[in-house]
């Protein structure tokens, strides 16, 4: 797996991704969690199919369950299924984030205001 070039992979998700934007704007969040669930599941399937597919070793050595795998297999079914839910918690976490941010710019242009001038426009809008 790690001589696989993922460069490949890449352009194929941004090709996918893209044409879902331009053709489905109104369903294209939930394609797009439908697409990273698959991201999710295709190295979960891979790690188990090479677990299942591995002889044991002959040193009598066992060899360790992919938890990883089976963890990632679950994620990305759970993405598949339900997309509409995390779609409505990226949009949430999101909006979170921007308020946030917004709420820190705001902050630091009042704290910007005791070392220079501020232009007016923005002075008006922090009274």
């Amino acid at each position: 797996m790690k001589t696989m070039n993922f460069s490949l992979i890449r352009i194929l998700f941004a090709l996918v991704i893209g044409l879902v934007l331009v053709i489905w704007p109104d369903a294209a969040a939930n394609y797009i969690v439908i697409t990273v669930g698959i991201a999710f599941l295709l190295p979960g399937v891979i790690s188990l199919i090479s677990y299942f597919g591995r002889k044991k070793p002959a040193d009598g050595m066992s060899l360790r369950f992919p938890i990883e795998g089976v963890g990632s297999l679950l994620f990305g079914i759970w993405l598949i299924v339900m997309p509409d839910f995390f779609a409505d918690v990226l949009m949430f976490l999101l909006g979170f984030i921007l308020v946030m941010g917004g709420v820190q710019q705001i902050a630091s242009l009042s704290m910007a205001r005791r070392w220079m001038p501020v232009p007016g426009a923005i002075i008006w809008c922090l009274r």
